[in-house]
């Protein structure tokens, strides 16, 4: 027999089984930390966010102070606040006065029709307005016979540059016309023709032009005063309310009686309206932007608690991108607005934004349901929010119940979280 080495049986190779595909749709993978750290990665790029926040504010800011240039510029143009003093005959200035003297009227009555509307110069606007206003009431004959001249004059003092129009005074059946000065109007009226007429009546009416607020002394002993207007956010904030007054979406009514018991010139001040712009479009922007916080904050928390109940973890890099797209919700509405009306504008952004993250939250965990639920979750807070922004007087409560209703949920949905 040979001396043969023995032979060496290979073992058997590993047979490979494949694995069949798993059912389970794609979901985003990250690294598996801890809740709390993924709690303090939010509050961090939560207030990384807030510098793009801050920047769109910064130049919604900006645009409103070039709005506010251009519309006082044009307000320069048309003319500024208006105010009325008179009609009362114009006498020297007594020495000891500090103002112009003057006798007034037994009985005034002014009726003032106030219009206001837009001037635009592109993409900016100002607030105007123009005003028929009618006067009528009657001296005492007795005023006219301290003239040792044979005329007197009638004043009514208001700025030139705001009359567009006026009609002839008339005093009895005879009418004078108005002469311009560089602060009233006034009107040569001859004694002679006032000889005959115990009650002076008087009548005539203006036109005139302003922004920002309309204002008339009562400058007779008796005095009923009634303005009305489209506007809907008056505020009369002068000396004396209005004794009635009625403000609706269509517009105001207020009257004014004012009786003094006093001769002589009176004391007391305008009675009128401011027209207030309410908050225009840059100012709502801004206001917006102050909930940012709170919408960011809110948003992830809604996706932490979809992650944490479907034990699918999310990526930090996709809650930085749903925060990219909150974010340009701002810079979309601050676009728009100034191309529409900002309730269409806000309509438009919420829509676009709220859309985006539904689909990329769907798509992300592969879960239509999630995808709804987000939806609804958006479309409460930026309700809340333009709420918040139209109703100013009620801000803080509608803010209060967004806060008190989140803070329920947060507490409800964490008794789903399993802390380690």
């Amino acid at each position: 027999m040979s001396n043969l080495p023995p032979r060496i049986t290979p073992p058997p190779l590993p047979v490979f089984t494949p694995q069949p595909p798993s059912a389970k749709p794609n979901r985003p993978s990250g690294p598996d930390m801890s809740v709390g750290l993924k709690i303090v990665l939010m509050g961090l790029l939560c207030c990384v966010l807030m510098i793009g926040a801050i920047a769109i504010w910064l130049m919604a800011y900006d645009r409103n102070t070039t709005s506010a240039d251009v519309s006082q510029d044009i307000v320069g143009q048309w003319g500024e606040k208006t105010y009325i003093d008179g009609p009362f005959l114009a006498i020297e200035p007594d020495t000891d006065s500090l103002r112009p003297a003057g006798i007034v009227p037994v009985a005034l009555n002014v009726n003032a029709n106030v219009e206001t509307m837009s001037l635009h110069r592109g993409i900016y606007e100002a607030e105007v307005f123009t005003a028929a206003i009618s006067m009528k009431g009657h001296f005492r004959s007795s005023d006219f016979k301290r003239f040792e001249s044979d005329s007197i004059t009638v004043k009514i003092d208001i700025d030139p540059h705001n009359v567009t129009e006026t009609s002839p005074l008339k005093i009895g059946d005879t009418t004078y016309a108005w002469s311009r000065s560089d602060s009233s109007l006034h009107a040569c009226i001859p004694i002679a023709d006032l000889d005959k007429i115990e009650d002076v009546p008087f009548s005539t009416s203006i036109k005139a032009r302003g922004s920002g607020g309309f204002f008339i002394m009562p400058s007779a002993d008796t005095n009923t005063i009634t303005i009305i207007g489209n506007a809907t956010n008056p505020s009369f904030s002068r000396e004396q309310l209005p004794v009635s007054r009625k403000v609706g979406k269509d517009g105001f009514s207020a009257r004014w009686e004012i009786r003094h018991t006093v001769g002589g010139y009176n004391v007391c001040e305008y009675v009128g309206a401011d027209f207030l712009l309410g908050v225009d479009r840059y100012q709502k922007v801004c206001r917006a932007i102050k909930y940012a916080f709170i919408i960011i904050i809110l948003t992830f928390f809604s996706v932490f608690f979809t992650e944490t109940t479907m034990h699918r973890p999310i990526p930090m890099f996709n809650y930085f991108l749903i925060g990219v797209a909150l974010i340009l919700f701002y810079s979309l509405l601050l676009g728009l607005s100034e191309h529409m009306s900002f309730g269409a504008s806000y309509l438009i952004a919420a829509v676009m934004t709220i859309t985006l993250i539904t689909c990329y939250m769907w798509k992300m965990l592969g879960s239509k349901a999630v995808g709804l639920a987000i939806c609804g979750v958006l479309s409460i807070m930026y309700g809340f929010c333009y709420v918040m922004l139209c109703i100013s007087t009620y801000a803080l409560l509608f803010g209060s119940l967004l806060l008190f209703v989140a803070l329920a949920a947060t507490m409800y949905g964490s008794l789903k979280i399993q802390y380690r």
